[in-house]
């Protein structure tokens, strides 16, 4: 069903539930999407970073990045990260498989400075 309204939005991210956007300089992910930068994007991938456990057993009422500080870490291939999530245009013609990721090899695609990838 997605796939048939997914140009309805102006941008779809396809995240889960214990996973976070972290944008430095912006208070939303709105005016991060904005950026004159991403007008030709079509895809922003941005890096995936997995924190550990820390170690920790019981809960502290603290933010997450002061909880869960140390990271895994990132694996590279010829210098790209494998992993990312991604941020697609909803107004494409043609995607891809939206619903398993699997996305169209013609796409635009930049990364999280809007540098084309």
């Amino acid at each position: 069903m997605l796939q048939k309204k997914y140009n309805k939005y102006d941008w779809l991210i396809f995240y889960e539930l214990d996973e976070f956007i972290h944008l430095s300089n912006y208070t939303n992910i709105k005016s991060f999407l904005k950026q004159s930068k991403f007008e030709d994007c079509q895809l922003i991938c941005l890096n995936l970073i997995c924190h550990t456990d820390n170690n920790k057993l019981y809960y502290e009422n603290k933010p997450l990045s002061e909880r869960f500080p140390e990271i895994v870490a990132i694996t590279k291939h010829d210098g790209k990260f494998l992993e990312v999530k991604s941020i697609i245009r909803g107004n494409i013609s043609n995607p891809g498989n939206i619903h398993i990721h699997i996305l169209s090899t013609d796409l635009i695609n930049c990364n999280g400075y809007g540098n084309k990838n």
